[in-house]
């Protein structure tokens, strides 16, 4: 009697399909469509965000960029170009991962659209109700947080400063209303500086944008303008490249030092000075470079000398007065 095979007694099951292989047979199209949609969710989100704008904005433009290359990735895939065939299994794999990660940025983006508590109390408050300042409560990590994002904002649109600049400038100065930033930029505007040399001013001395400068910054650059003969335009690179100078007090710091160098290197080598910079109106003159000159003097070392060393090398007239000291007697003792 002949046996049957084992395959024919034992009962066939079903073959149960992998999800795997499920994922394989749709077409890649019907893969790309969710990331897409997911994509186009996260943008209208952006649009909607409360809070953390700065970063949310960030966000959009990524998965901007991504949606594009996705539906390039439809086009390409429906593409019939003869002799060529699409072999999409990396795709595919990639795409489980992009929709993920898309689930995740849309969860936070929705924590974004909601507005901080502060807000929302003081919204529900009768409009004609007195309110006690003992009963007003402090803004919320949320608020302190728009109000950076905000800050960086102003940096980079309307400073022109690079993101990564703005984030750190913005550590330096903070202002709830950009009102008085705004009156800054339109005077250094109106007096001639450019686009560049606001951005590097902000950069060097974010203080700036909360000045008066009407006040504080015109009477600086009137003297420099005035005094020094040098021009406009080298006077406002000079104070760009060194935003200090517009720190220091005209009747006790800048006219002094220029009266002080006008009478050792005359006038046209003190507008050579300011136009390297403006550091000669360092608010440390006083203390080093004159008491260093004084000392060169009672050497009897010759005037032409000192001259020419506070003109080409005066930054070594700015070394603490005991180091200069000290090495001028050893000079002396071996009759150099």
């Amino acid at each position: 009697m002949a046996t049957k095979p084992l395959a024919a007694i034992l009962p066939q099951n079903k073959q149960t399909k992998n999800p795997t292989t499920i994922e394989q047979e749709k077409r890649i199209e019907e893969v790309l469509s969710y990331p897409i949609l997911l994509s186009d969710r996260v943008d209208e989100d952006v649009k909607e965000a409360k809070s953390f704008k700065f970063e949310c904005l960030e966000v959009g433009k990524k998965v901007g960029n991504l949606c594009q290359m996705l539906r390039a990735a439809v086009r390409l895939s429906t593409s019939t170009i003869a002799g060529i065939s699409f072999y999409d299994c990396p795709l595919r794999r990639i795409t489980t991962g992009v929709s993920k990660n898309l689930e995740k940025s849309l969860a936070l983006l929705k924590k974004c659209k909601r507005r901080s508590s502060c807000k929302c109390k003081y919204n529900t408050l009768d409009s004609e109700a007195a309110i006690s300042p003992s009963k007003l409560k402090p803004f919320s990590s949320e608020d302190k947080a728009a109000e950076k994002v905000n800050g960086i904002s102003y940096m980079i649109n309307d400073c022109g400063l690079s993101p990564e600049i703005a984030i750190s400038t913005s550590e330096n100065v903070h202002f709830d209303s950009p009102e008085r930033p705004d009156v800054v930029l339109n005077f250094l505007a109106q007096n001639g500086f450019s686009k560049s040399q606001i951005a590097e001013l902000v950069q060097k001395r974010p203080s700036i944008l909360l000045s008066d400068p009407e006040k504080t910054r015109l009477p600086k650059i009137e003297f420099l303008l005035q005094w020094t003969g040098v021009t406009k335009a080298d006077v406002l690179r000079s104070i760009a490249r060194d935003p200090t100078f517009l720190t220091r007090i005209v009747e006790n710091q800048l006219i002094p030092i220029y009266n002080y160098l006008k009478d050792i290197i005359g006038a046209e080598k003190v507008a050579t000075l300011v136009r390297r910079s403006s550091w000669i109106f360092n608010r440390t003159f006083a203390k080093r470079v004159i008491p260093n000159v004084d000392f060169l003097r009672a050497l009897d070392i010759p005037n032409s000398f000192i001259t020419l060393v506070l003109f080409n090398f005066s930054r070594s007239h700015w070394s603490k007065t005991q180091p200069v000291q000290r090495n001028c007697c050893r000079g002396e003792g071996n009759e150099i």
